[in-house]
């Protein structure tokens, strides 16, 4: 089990900031309810609606940039698979991903939180501007994607 004193720097952690000061905000008493109830090792499930619809943008917002790339190439190389392999069970997977995130983001989350601050991290906040990057990115594939597939369906 983690410390106390790690406990109330996990706290200060996850605390949301705008303008540099800590605000409480929706996400930041969730976070709090969750590890004062212990919920800060390994993997639980809980339901985190923002995870739920927004995924890897949620993560990015939350700047775990890392994961938003193991994500994307992950994604990648399943669309890949189920599009050519499996092209009729192509509509189960972005559901399924939704899910998951929804049940194990909390999770992955507290425990990406606990390694910082493990670290010597004591302050984390979260990135607007990069949710709204990965979300033009996002748009701009899904529009290249639609127009590459429009063209070559015309032909």
């Amino acid at each position: 089990m983690v410390k106390s004193f790690n406990k109330a720097g996990l706290i200060n952690f996850v605390r949301e900031r705008i303008d540099g000061k800590v605000s409480q905000t929706t996400g930041s008493v969730h976070y709090e309810e969750l590890i004062n109830n212990g919920k800060i090792e390994g993997w639980f499930k809980s339901w985190n609606w923002a995870a739920f619809f927004f995924g890897p943008l949620w993560l990015a917002y939350r700047k775990m940039y890392a994961y938003v790339t193991f994500f994307v190439l992950i994604n990648l190389l399943l669309s890949f698979i189920v599009y050519y392999l499996w092209s009729r069970t192509m509509w189960i997977s972005g559901p399924l991903i939704m899910v998951l995130f929804g049940l194990y983001g909390d999770s992955l989350y507290i425990n990406f939180a606990r390694k910082k601050v493990e670290k010597g991290k004591t302050e984390s906040g979260t990135s607007v501007f990069m949710f709204t990057t990965a979300l033009i990115a996002f748009l701009l594939f899904a529009l290249y994607t639609f127009i590459y597939d429009t063209y070559n369906l015309s032909r």
